[in-house]
């Protein structure tokens, strides 16, 4: 048998739209339900994901809304209020997936009792141990900065395959545009070619021309086409 400390005496669900504690768990003590409903009475609208926390004499009474349920917790008044939130949440992760949503929304006062109670009393016994509890809280946050740093080790990860990707992408673009302009170079140094072609073959036609004319001329003058007179 587990030993009691004492420390977690409560742990109740209220659904939020109606304020009935549809489920609860007394740990070694009695509470009841006279107080809770007491407490929802008085109480404004809370907001969703807020903790809260007060003291009733010598306990410490805390709360949270989650999702349309409302999650309460019964501690010595000298319990650490971020274990009691790490409760909370736990008991909100348990309950979520021993329940189904069509169960509790339709659910009476109590009547999720015989359901819950060994999740709810397994968590009420791991959290009344405040020493090991300690310890399990910082071995969760240790492991919580791992997850942190892996998940950054990841995001800069895919950031720089991204990068060599982009890298990549950059340089097939820049391929093919040095494949397009050598294309167009090719083609244009042809054109340019073949004109420098023409250029050449029309002075040189120009050129035969002008000679030709120039001895035609010559000839003329010195009676290259004079007939034999004789």
């Amino acid at each position: 048998m587990a030993e009691h400390f004492n420390q977690v005496q409560f742990i109740g669900v209220t659904r939020s739209r109606d304020k009935v504690l549809i489920t609860k768990h007394e740990h070694h003590c009695n509470v009841g339900v006279d107080p809770i409903k007491k407490m929802f009475k008085e109480m404004t609208e809370m907001n969703d994901g807020q903790n809260y926390a007060f003291q009733v004499k010598d306990t410490a009474w805390h709360l949270k809304s989650m999702n349309g349920l409302i999650y309460v917790l019964i501690t010595k008044n000298t319990y650490p209020q971020s274990i009691a939130a790490q409760c909370l949440e736990e008991v909100n992760r348990q309950f979520i997936e021993c329940v189904p949503e069509k169960r509790w929304t339709s659910a009476k006062e109590g009547q999720l009792d015989s359901t819950t109670s060994a999740v709810l009393d397994k968590i009420c016994t791991t959290y009344d141990n405040l020493s090991e509890v300690s310890t399990m809280h910082k071995v969760m946050g240790k492991v919580e900065v791992l997850k942190y740093q892996m998940q950054d080790n990841i995001a800069k990860a895919l950031d720089n395959c991204v990068a060599l990707e982009n890298i990549e992408e950059t340089s097939m673009a820049l391929k093919e545009q040095a494949k397009v302009f050598e294309t167009q170079s090719n083609t244009l140094k042809k054109k340019l070619w073949l004109k420098n072609l023409k250029m050449k073959l029309i002075i040189a036609g120009i050129a035969i021309a002008i000679i030709t004319v120039i001895t035609v001329i010559v000839c003329a003058q010195v009676g290259a086409f004079d007939g034999d007179d004789k």
